[in-house]
């Protein structure tokens, strides 16, 4: 593993499988004792008072790994305000609807205050890194070794192995301890708190954005898969669902569960419908293959969000009828050009609205299909004419002197 050009941060690919558990438990370990338990909780610069009181108990001759060591070792038990913070901590964050928080409500209270405990021996008001500062700073590595402390504590008595893969000798390797919470600090959070200090507000809106992104991804990755696995013949069909851009993004109601997608300008009805029929025999197919009945789909009402800049991008290798004809239409000359020669991928929509109505086409031959369906369904674009192409051919050449 390398830190990237970005400084400290390193890319999740690069990190090897079997010390992903780790790095997932670290994370965990740090957000808790930062009390940052959402993806939109970043840092803030450090005030005045609190680096005034961490330099009043330290000073840069002093050997404060070794003191450090030592105040950790103390045997100091749990004092009343850190069961105090454990008590708020969970109440926080059971009151705190992310992924973060409910993995935070399963750390077990007697950790929670090892770890709470371990900041206030070692002279802390908070565990608060510096991430706009040095990471070799006397402040930083003083929170940097506390880290390490309470995270070998904890995590060799099994705090995270229930909510992550932990591969506990990892955990002796301090080396890759500290790569990974400099990578997370400093690269990740430090990267997050420069962008929400600049733009406030920032933050939740790129998380929301990312998250569109994966979901749009997911939809292309698992329709994609679904025509495959039905054995769809032709190809034309497959470059149907082939680009993230053919698909729109949703989002999940947090209150129901429902999953409301996104409208997709431009995207023709039968596309929609077949769409709807690969979701559904995707989760028939999901729930089948659920060994302890514990999948379910989601569910999707009909109601549809209004576009966003995400939905309203439009993929470039796509069939004719992935548009539809009042939109393909209405494209410039060179648009429709770039996308003539891509054949025709589905019937008309009366065609796509069940599975039984699918299965009807859906191993012909691209001569036979369009014979029986495409032919006709190609009458209803308008395609660019010989003299128009040549005109686009002539202009270029012209560009191009």
């Amino acid at each position: 593993m390398s830190a990237t050009q970005k400084g400290w941060k390193i890319s999740r690919k690069n990190v090897p499988e079997h010390t992903r558990g780790l790095q997932d438990a670290l994370h965990l370990h740090v957000r808790i004792l930062m009390r940052r338990l959402t993806a939109q909780s970043v840092p803030t610069p450090i005030p005045p008072t609190v680096k005034a009181s961490f330099e009043a108990r330290f000073s840069p001759t002093d050997d404060v790994t070794a003191r450090l060591d030592d105040l950790l070792s103390q045997a100091v038990p749990p004092a009343n305000t850190a069961f105090r913070e454990v008590t708020d901590f969970l109440n926080t964050a059971r009151g705190t609807q992310s992924q973060i928080s409910n993995c935070a409500a399963r750390v077990a209270e007697h950790h929670l205050s090892a770890m709470f405990n371990a900041v206030s021996n070692a002279g802390l008001i908070s565990f608060a890194p510096d991430v706009f500062g040095n990471a070799d700073s006397l402040y930083n590595l003083a929170h940097e070794h506390v880290f390490v402390h309470s995270f070998r504590a904890v995590g060799l008595l099994f705090a995270y192995s229930t909510i992550f893969q932990v591969n506990l000798a990892l955990i002796h390797d301090e080396h890759l301890l500290r790569r990974f919470y400099r990578s997370f600090v400093f690269g990740h959070l430090g990267e997050q708190a420069r962008i929400e200090n600049r733009r406030p507000g920032q933050v939740a809106i790129n998380i929301v954005k990312n998250n569109q992104t994966r979901r749009r991804d997911d939809l292309k990755r698992y329709r994609g898969n679904q025509i495959i696995d039905d054995g769809f013949r032709r190809a034309a069909v497959k470059a149907v669902a082939a680009e993230p851009e053919c698909h729109s993004e949703d989002e999940e109601d947090p209150n129901t569960g429902q999953r409301v997608a996104h409208r997709k300008p431009g995207r023709d009805g039968a596309v929609n419908k077949f769409f709807h029929a690969l979701t559904q025999r995707r989760d028939a197919t999901m729930v089948r293959k659920s060994r302890r009945g514990t999948w379910h789909p989601h569910a999707r009402p009909p109601q549809r969000l209004p576009a966003t800049d995400l939905s309203r991008a439009v993929p470039t290798n796509v069939p004719i009828d992935y548009f539809s004809p009042a939109f393909f239409n209405d494209m410039t000359v060179r648009e429709r050009a770039s996308y003539m020669n891509n054949g025709i991928a589905l019937p008309t929509e009366e065609h796509c609205e069940t599975w039984e109505a699918i299965q009807k086409w859906k191993g012909l031959s691209d001569a036979v299909f369009m014979q029986k369906y495409g032919t006709a369904k190609l009458a209803l674009y308008n395609l660019p004419t010989l003299e128009e192409l040549e005109r686009l051919d002539a202009d270029d050449t012209m560009d191009s002197d």
